[in-house]
């Protein structure tokens, strides 16, 4: 991710990553323009004001797409302090890869899938699939621990245990899993609000999309349509970002889909070299 570095600035409250990555993409989007931070929200005031070389501007808020129930699963598999996403293995003789949905309990996961595992394996099983198959082993470790894909792995692979697959989002996207994730956050009364409090000048919105939510794969993907975003008044231009963990094929480190009030939607990719 990006990093942002702000010299002589004494901040009362941290820049958030979003907003970090923000900064640097509208900065670079739009040439010759800054984005000032503003420490102190402690009214809830929006969080930048945005300065263009020619002495127009406005201000921009930026907020994220939620998906608790799948962040906090990622957080559970590759937590070191419960051993990360590698289960050690007693019962089970060879190594497996499970796969599992958002809102599993990885506690409950990594208690007793040895067991489960082994029962798997004495019914000559090598690979399951616990949502389609009858095995009454396989039924058992979909049913009591929710492990919906299972497949042993290569006899080379000498490290013993049961390794965890992240689970990606819910859905298959498409070029509305960014589009209406991101007029959601638009519409909110706390983003109209802040954006609202300010009449004159551009009022950006930025949504980013992190690897976890559906619409960060929608943005690499899919090009968006040639639609004007439906926007309430107090907002005249919204960004959706998504970063580069999910792109496929691509040397870029960013994506964003644009558009305003009056212009459709349009994708553009950046490349920060390495920074």
């Amino acid at each position: 991710m990006l990093k942002c570095c702000l010299q002589g600035a004494v901040l009362m409250r941290s820049m958030r990553e979003d907003e970090a990555n923000a900064k640097y993409l509208l900065e670079y989007l739009l040439p010759g323009s800054n984005l000032v931070y503003k420490g102190s929200q402690s009214k809830g005031e929006h969080d930048f004001d945005l300065v263009h070389s020619d002495g127009g501007g406005g201000i921009v808020e930026v907020t994220s797409i939620p998906d608790t129930a799948l962040q906090e699963t990622w957080y559970q598999v590759l937590n070191k302090k419960r051993g990360g996403p590698r289960i050690a293995a007693q019962l089970c003789n060879r190594p497996w890869y499970v796969v599992f949905p958002p809102g599993t309990r990885v506690d409950r996961i990594r208690r007793s899938i040895d067991k489960h595992l082994a029962a798997i394996e004495s019914a000559g099983i090598e690979s399951f699939n616990g949502l389609t198959d009858i095995d009454p082993s396989v039924r058992k470790i979909h049913d009591e621990l929710g492990v919906t894909w299972g497949c042993a792995l290569p006899d080379w692979i000498k490290c013993r245990g049961v390794f965890m697959g992240l689970p990606g989002p819910f859905g298959r996207p498409c070029p509305d899993s960014a589009i209406g994730a991101a007029e959601i956050e638009a519409w909110k009364p706390d983003n109209r609000r802040k954006l609202g409090a300010h009449t004159r000048g551009e009022r950006h919105l930025v949504v980013y999309a992190p690897v976890t939510a559906l619409a960060a794969y929608a943005l690499w993907d899919f090009e968006p349509p040639r639609v004007v975003a439906n926007l309430p008044p107090e907002i005249s231009d919204i960004w959706i970002i998504g970063d580069r963990r999910v792109a496929r094929d691509t040397d870029d480190d960013y994506v964003t889909w644009r558009s305003s009030a009056t212009a459709p939607w349009q994708k553009l990719t950046v490349s920060f070299d390495g920074r």
